[in-house]
């Protein structure tokens, strides 16, 4: 585009006409009524002038011939004339017309031919306004000469009307045109027909002045260098195309407006395919520019829309198709003049303009833009489709500050370094809620400062470092809530260059082989809560390279190849890496978070951490005084894969969290050889249980400090290394934590140990502690499932020692006797079982106790008293959460024996059992100590009870009883850890339980009862102290021995002599301070 002739590039002003009224060849004009021309003439009307209401009129037959300069074939003088040439015109003088009014109201009219071969002469002229010039359809107008005009009107209000064909080949000649010197206003021009222009410099339909109306739904055809198809001067001009305009010179355009407030519509086809062509153009402010149709450029530096000035309005609802290089679907730049020369402004508070697309723009050459807009305080948007194909292209470009540019269409490039959209400038605003995809280049390149950037859409890109989005500049802010997609080697997703920046992901990034976020500079804060995904060598989730970042990662982070980062701090000091969210890596030698030569950085970690290969480091730290935190999840699986690898000096770790490593030479915490004075403190997990690992590995010259508090679990041995350093182990134990642990340490010069060990046992090289429960409870387990058959055994006594007519109770702890009766011969079964719950003691943690059991019976009198045997199984699962887990498995048989003694009854029974025991413990909360056992015991018991009948169906029925329960178990060895297998030798237990009850009971029929029992039991253990060993070294502790006392309260219901069958069902609970339990039964017998 040529610039300095921009401005001057519409019409000159035409020189007023000078009409001579004689000459030595001319006869003196005489004025005459109307008149016809049917025959060949060739001087001036025949001599006549019309002067007003007149009619002249050239027959199909006449014709009249100009051959002299400055000469009219038909001319009138006056008002409402009208001339018609129906015949032939030609003019072959300098400055000679076709058909000329001198005065306005007149009407020239060509429905024949007119032609004219020398300088400005026009086809019909018409002076003073107010004329109605047509060239009808099938008529032609030529003009061969330079400055010639088809119709020319002048001053205002004319209708000027091309239904024909007009042909211009002369330089600066137009086919349709009204002005005057000081301007024409209110003019209609209509072109229907045809209009060539050949020469340049030539308009097809032009207007100078305000409000004139340009209209073309025929066809306008140009082939010479600048040149328009409709063109104004002036303001509120209206500037239609309903049919074709086609370019084909240099510097042409098809609607061209120099002025404000035009209107310039195309709604069908526009071609150009000269360079620095333009289909819509306008200079000016407040212009509004409306593409319905096609625009198709093919030449270089070519512009489909082209506007310069303030507050103008692009629309484009239509195609727009550019093929050559450097060229524009739509450019707009705002302007100041100065001397005849534009230059572009930037002062941030003009230039205000407002582009809309919502149809197609199409380019096809190399430099070429599909949007381009070089303004302040202006508005973009897309609706519809932009491309490009070519090297080096823009689908939306944007030069200036203060512009509000949003995307809802598509934009797409394919060509190398073409980018989708492009913003330079301060202060801008973009939306992209569509779809941008480039093949070979930046999907949003910014550069300025303040910026505010939102991709709420869907960024694809192709091509070797082709970003997603790159940000160049200071004070940004971007946020991504759509999806971002980079396919080309060392293509970013997003790219951020400058300082003090925010950028926010809240949607998907995804690489093929590049980085999610790369940040160079200074203050800039990351906050990710939703998806980063890369894959190829050396790819990032995101990497720093300045000082004074924050990146927070509250979503996803993963990385699929090897030598990849999630998170990565590069150079510099002071940033600060933060990861509530997941970071996982999937690659050899990939790590998590890494910070390398970045010093005083801080390292925080409240998410997981997870990686998954060979030589893969959750923390890779290696620069100095950096603060590193764990207090949620840290995992390997790779082997030499470490949850923390430091090197560098003063470095501080603390872990309140997990931090586990299951492959081989994989280190929980690993300080490389120059680690030196490193601070370790944890309070939660780590774990290393792969061969050759540890939990923690120190140096073998530099100094250590590790501090284990209280819930510190250690899975592992800590090796800190060497003998030649001075490194300290402060161990702190609390009473309040109970676990099954074991510390292994090796190569620690200090140990110190504080705070209450409780159980356990210190070594030179490791600490296991225990929780007793696992083998205190082994006696208040086998205590309840005694309880429970014994009661079988009780209930059916104390039912059988009954008096006469009363019913039948079974009491779940215990059941009153009643008056003995003879019976015949009874088999029975019956499923019982319970629920007990041990609270935690300062030794043993919380237990819980279920057994589950069934039982076979045959009972038959004996002497005036009740005898019977049984056998069964019962299963006791006793199980402390994360602690241990022990299943019993049991066989018993047993006999027992009720007499009624006066006033008394006594019961009593016998069992013996078998059992085997299934172990497992749990050390560190990750490795368990499996082992297995037998053992055997033997249990009496004996009740005396009485029943008393108060009134009518109402019973009492005290009762006492006392249970023993002796048992053996043998001794085991635990398997299954590193270094805590226990040795645990054979032991004794004993229990006696008394409990005294009373149970009412009452009958609703002869063979139906309920009763309620209330009662206290005792239960008191002595069990011998427990002893073991592990590696040779032995610990002794005791029982948790002693008596306890539980009130409880029971329910029952019996049915009795139901078709020889009897049913009972009942439950019993009780509750004190260390325990609670809850029982019951179901018995069915049936009696012969």
């Amino acid at each position: 585009m040529n610039f300095i002739k921009a401005t001057n590039m519409f019409k000159k002003i035409t020189p007023p006409l000078i009409v001579l009224a004689m000459s030595a060849t001319i006869t003196p004009f005489t004025f005459a009524d109307d008149f016809i021309i049917s025959t060949d003439i060739t001087e001036q009307n025949g001599g006549d002038i019309l002067d007003g209401d007149d009619i002249i009129t050239i027959t199909e037959t006449g014709s009249v011939t100009i051959n002299t300069s400055t000469t009219r074939a038909l001319r009138a003088d006056g008002t409402f004339n009208t001339l018609i040439n129906n015949g032939t015109i030609e003019t072959a003088g300098t400055a000679s017309y076709g058909i000329y009014s001198n005065d306005g109201n007149n009407t020239l009219t060509n429905n024949g031919a007119i032609t004219t071969t020398e300088t400005s002469s026009h086809g019909l002229y018409g002076r003073d306004g107010s004329n109605t010039l047509t060239n009808s359809e099938e008529a032609t107008i030529t003009t061969t000469g330079n400055s010639s005009t088809g119709l020319y009107a002048r001053e205002d209000s004319n209708i000027v009307i091309n239904n024909g064909t007009i042909s211009t080949s002369g330089s600066g000649s137009d086919a349709i045109s009204a002005d005057s010197q000081t301007g024409a206003d209110d003019n209609t021009l209509t072109n229907t027909g045809t209009i060539n222009l050949s020469g340049e410099d030539s308009y097809g339909l032009y207007a100078f002045g305000t409000n004139n109306t340009l209209t073309n739904s025929g066809s306008v055809i140009m082939t010479g260098s600048n040149s328009l198809g409709l063109a104004a001067t002036g303001d509120l001009n209206v500037l239609t195309n309903d049919g074709s305009v086609t370019t084909s010179g240099d510097e042409s355009y098809a609607l061209g407006a120099a002025g404000n407030s035009n209107t310039l519509t195309n709604n069908h086809l526009i071609s150009t395919d000269g360079a620095e062509g333009s289909g819509l153009y306008v200079l000016g402010d407040a212009n509004t520019l409306d593409n319905n149709g096609t625009i198709e450029t093919n030449g270089e530096s070519a512009y489909a829309i082209y506007l310069e000035g303030e507050l103008n309005t692009v629309t484009n609802a239509g195609d727009i198709t550019t093929t050559g290089d450097y060229a524009y679907g739509i450019y707009s730049a705002e302007n100041t003049t100065t001397n005849g020369t534009i230059s572009i402004g930037n002062s941030g508070t003009n230039g205000a303009i407002s582009i809309e697309n919502s149809g197609t723009i199409s380019t096809t050459g190399d430099y070429a833009y599909g949007i381009a807009a070089l303004v302040n305080n202006s508005t973009i948007v897309n609706s519809g489709n932009i491309s490009t194909t070519a090297t080096s292209t823009f689908g939306l470009y944007s030069y200036g500050s203060a512009n509000t540019l949003s995307n809802s269409g598509t934009i797409a490039t394919s060509g190398e370094s073409a980018d989708g959209v492009y913003i330079n400038g301060d202060n801008n605003e973009f939306l992209n809620e569509g779809t941008i995809t480039t093949e070979a280049g930046t999907g949003i390149y910014t550069y300025g400062d303040e910026q505010t950037i939102t991709n709420a859409g869907s960024i694809t890109t192709g091509g070797s470092a082709a970003y997603g989005i790159d940000v160049r500049g200071d004070s940004n802010e971007f946020t991504n809530s759509g999806a971002i997609a980079t396919y080309g080697e060392s293509a970013y997703a997003i790219s951020i260059n400058g300082d003090n920046n925010e950028l926010t992901n809240q949607g998907t990034l995804a690489t093929v082989d590049g980085v999610g976020v790369y940040i160079f500079g200074d203050g800039n804060t990351l906050t990710n809560t939703g998806t980063i995904n890369t894959g190829g060598q050396y790819a990032y989730g995101v990497t720093l390279e300045g000082s004074s970042n924050t990146v927070i990662n509250n979503g996803t982070i993963i990385t699929n190849d090897s030598y990849s980062f999630g998170l990565d701090s590069y150079y510099e000091e002071e940033n600060t890496l933060i990861n509530n969210g997941s970071i996982t890596t999937n690659g050899e030698r990939s790590y998590g978070i890494s910070s390398d030569t970045s010093n005083n950085t801080i390292v925080t970690n409240t998410g997981s951490i997870t990686t998954a290969n060979t030589g893969s480091h959750a923390l890779f730290i290696y620069s100095d005084t950096n603060t590193i935190t764990n207090s949620s999840s840290l995992a390997t699986s790779g082997s030499e894969a470490h949850g923390v690898d430091v090197s560098g000096d003063s470095n501080e770790i603390t872990n309140s969290g997990s931090i586990t490593v299951t492959g081989s030479a994989s280190h929980g915490i690993y300080l490389a050889d120059d680690a030196t004075n490193t601070t370790i403190t944890n309070s939660g997990m780590i774990s290393a249980t792969g061969e050759g690992g540890y939990a923690i590995l120190g140096s073998d010259t530099t100094d250590t400090t590790v501090n284990l508090l209280a819930g510190s679990v250690i899975v592992g041995e800590i090796d800190l290394g060497g003998t030649t350093d001075n490194d300290t182990l402060n161990i702190v134990f609390n009473s309040d934590s109970i676990s099954n642990s074991t510390l292994a340490f090796s190569n620690v010069e200090n140990v110190n140990v504080t705070g209450d060990l409780g159980v356990g046992i210190v070594t030179n090289n490791g600490i296991i502690t225990l929780d007793t429960a696992n083998e205190t409870s082994r006696s208040s387990a086998l205590a309840s499932s005694t309880a429970s058959i014994h009661n079988i055994a009780r209930q059916r006594m104390l039912a059988n020692n009954k008096p006469a007519d009363s019913a039948l109770t079974a009491a779940l702890e215990l059941s009153p006797s009643m008056l003995y009766q003879e019976q015949a011969p009874v088999f029975w079964s019956q499923v019982f079982g319970g629920s007990l719950s041990h609270e935690e003691t300062d030794t043993a943690s919380a237990y819980d106790t279920n057994h589950l059991g069934f039982t076979l019976g045959y009972e038959r009198d004996f002497q005036q008293s009740r005898m019977g045997l049984m056998l069964g199984l019962v299963n006791t699962t006793t199980d402390s959460t994360d602690s241990f887990e022990n299943t019993t498995s049991s066989f018993y048989t047993g006999a027992y024996y009720s007499k009624k003694l006066g006033w008394m009854d006594i019961s009593s029974s016998l069992l013996a059992g078998y059992a085997t025991n299934d172990n497992k413990r749990y050390v560190n909360g990750s490795e368990t100590a499996k082992s297995d056992f037998t053992s055997v015991y033997l249990s009496p018991s004996v009740t005396a009870s009485s029943t008393y009948i108060v009134v009518d169906n109402v019973e009492i029925r005290p009762a006492a009883s006392l249970d023993l329960t002796l048992a053996q178990l043998s001794s085991y060895k635990e398997s299954g850890t590193t270094a805590s297998d226990l040795d645990v030798d054979s032991r004794n237990l004993q229990s006696l339980r008394a409990t005294i009850q009373l149970a009412t009971i009452y009958h609703f029929s002869e063979s139906m009862n309920t009763s309620f029992t209330a009662g206290i039991s005792a239960l008191n253990t002595n069990d011998e102290d427990i002893s073991l060993s592990v590696d040779g070294n032995s610990l002794t502790y005791s029982a948790d021995n002693g008596t306890g006392t539980t009130p409880f309260v029971a329910v029952d219901f019996n049915m009795v002599d139901y078709n020889d069958f009897n049913i009972s069902v009942g439950l019993s609970a009780g509750s004190n301070s260390d325990e609670s339990y809850t029982n019951g039964h179901l018995d069915v017998q049936y009696q012969f």
